[in-house]
């Protein structure tokens, strides 16, 4: 059991709404930040996976997945997660990705495969945009 002292300390921590919200958001953005700093830190660059699906309210969403290596593991994470327009070209979803790369500035020399499905949305009448 823990004793009295440490449940008042407990007591003491903010649980409202917008603090919790916020520590999310610092979570949220520290994770981000270390998983850039590793992409760009990787030695043998990454590859791309993009999806674009639909969710159960009939919403477009593009999902971006990179893959590189990490010490001696290889990881795989979530680049970007967007809700897109209803009617989306492989421009707008190469314009999204650029836009998340440059941003970030994450340089396309380090991307060395990309992936899709194969659906005219992703690859555009000559092919990625």
């Amino acid at each position: 059991m823990i004793g009295k002292e440490y449940a008042k300390s407990i007591d003491c921590v903010s649980l409202s709404d917008t603090t919790n919200s916020r520590r999310v958001k610092d979570m949220s953005n520290f994770y981000e930040n270390e998983f850039i700093r590793r992409l760009k830190a990787s030695e043998h660059g990454f590859t791309v996976q993009l999806d674009e699906t639909i969710d159960i309210a009939r919403l477009s969403i593009l999902l971006v997945i990179v893959r590189y290596i990490h010490g001696t593991a290889a990881q795989k994470d979530m680049l970007i997660f967007k809700s897109l327009a209803t009617r989306t070209t492989a421009e707008e979803i190469f314009n999204i990705v650029n836009s998340y790369l440059k941003k970030h500035e994450i340089s396309w020399d380090l991307c060395h495969q990309v992936c899709t499905d194969g659906a005219k949305a992703m690859l555009g009448s000559k092919g990625m945009a």
